[in-house]
């Protein structure tokens, strides 16, 4: 539903300095990380990757060192304010198993022969289990952090697909992945095979790095205003659309809106995403990185609508705001803004 209107409002919206001073002062209160929240987040996540690696192996599932890392919102820089939740990925040795997919085998990564080979225990009809495992890691993880005293609650996450370690108000997700490196292009990225969830024997591809990649190149593309963007869509997507829509999923719309227009600020670059979404949002959107299902599977039909009504919503405040600085009315168009974000 693109209309010629639309797209002239889009293009013509002025440079305003007080209104991107507005919407930068509005980012730094109440929407970007603070450094404090940074630091602390990097340094939680740092630690317990460090102290996995340290003590996990000898204890049974063997890991591959040096390989955990961040990943998630917050490892892709577009966590808004709180920060609540930090994710890990440890990689696991795999020794000799192999992953298949349709009629491609995935050699996965490790030589060092251990459980995952050995221990029946962590198999179901003759697959390796990725409950099992998890529920193996899950065990390891609360006997090396209870006799570290380093987290307040350890666990397995709701959905079985990986632990959890609460450190006050902030929960870190640690999940087991065994990891294959691609070795033929016809068959796309790298991929980590994490347990699918909810006690199921499955593993799943995915590649949190390839995420990262794509969206910093985009970001660096555009002079530093996509992440800045997704954050802002993700704070307009909690408290203006009672975050009915995934964080990926957002994501890569405001990705593919970037695809579709340059702009050269903050505001424009909402007013952009604003009018890309409202379209997006009511089409499908598939995987980036080709590995799972599209990212609006379990997008259903009310929240669906009721996001392209948020939307429209916006885009009216974002057009009038444009109409105003035409007329000159800087005030005005900032009011206007305000019908969205708290400027």
């Amino acid at each position: 539903m693109t209309t010629s209107a639309g797209v002239t409002l889009l293009m013509q919206h002025p440079l305003s300095p007080e209104e991107e001073d507005a919407f930068q002062r509005f980012c730094a209160r109440s929407v970007d990380l603070t450094a404090e929240d940074t630091k602390r987040g990097r340094e939680i996540r740092d630690a317990v990757i460090r102290l996995i690696e340290a003590q996990i192996g000898p204890r049974g599932l063997l890991i591959i060192r040096d390989e955990g890392f961040g990943a998630g919102s917050f490892g892709r820089k577009t966590q808004c304010q709180p920060l609540d939740d930090v994710d890990i990925y440890i990689v696991l040795n795999s020794g000799t198993v192999v992953m298949k997919q349709g009629v491609v085998t995935w050699y996965l990564e490790g030589n060092t022969p251990g459980p995952l080979e050995t221990d029946l225990s962590l198999r179901e009809e003759g697959w390796i289990s990725a409950h099992q495992v998890l529920a193996r890691f899950v065990t390891q993880l609360q006997s090396i952090v209870r006799l570290s005293s380093a987290a307040d609650e350890i666990g397995p996450s709701d959905k079985g697909k990986s632990a959890f370690l609460r450190f006050g108000d902030l929960n870190v997700d640690v999940t087991p992945v065994m990891y294959a490196k691609n070795v033929r292009s016809e068959y796309g990225s790298d991929r980590y095979f994490m347990p699918q969830g909810h006690n199921m024997v499955w593993w799943k591809a995915t590649n949190p790095k390839e995420d990262q990649r794509r969206l910093t190149e985009l970001n660096q593309k555009h002079n530093g205003l996509v992440l800045p963007a997704v954050r802002m869509m993700k704070w307009w997507n909690t408290n203006r659309n009672q975050g009915r829509l995934k964080g990926i999923h957002l994501e890569v719309m405001v990705e593919h809106a970037f695809e579709q227009w340059r702009v050269p600020n903050l505001a424009q670059a909402v007013h952009a995403c604003l009018f890309s979404l409202r379209d997006q949002v009511r089409a499908g959107c598939s995987d980036p990185t080709g590995l799972g299902p599209a990212l609006d599977t379990n997008l259903d039909y009310k929240d669906r609508s009721d996001s392209f009504l948020a939307l429209c919503i916006g885009l009216h405040a974002a057009d009038d705001a444009v109409l105003r600085l035409l007329q000159g009315d800087t005030a005005g168009a900032i009011a206007a803004w305000r019908r969205i974000f708290p400027l």
